[in-house]
């Protein structure tokens, strides 16, 4: 089974609300990573559907690439 990790941005205290923290699950098939899925950690139930982000193969670049 995957478990979720939870990802912040560093930017909260300890004792700020966490509503912006967001949970991930990744897939890898092969050592390969083939999706990753991230969504907030606290949504409404009915808010789920829609409120998620998934990325694939070639969608992932580093960091440094990205700046």
């Amino acid at each position: 089974m995957i478990e979720p990790a939870t990802e912040t941005d560093g930017a909260h205290s300890a004792d700020a609300d966490h509503s912006a923290a967001l949970q991930h699950v990744t897939v890898e098939h092969d050592d390969e990573i083939a999706v990753c899925t991230m969504f907030p950690q606290h949504v409404a139930e009915d808010e789920v559907a829609d409120q998620w982000i998934t990325a694939t193969g070639e969608s992932f670049v580093s960091l440094e690439d990205a700046r």
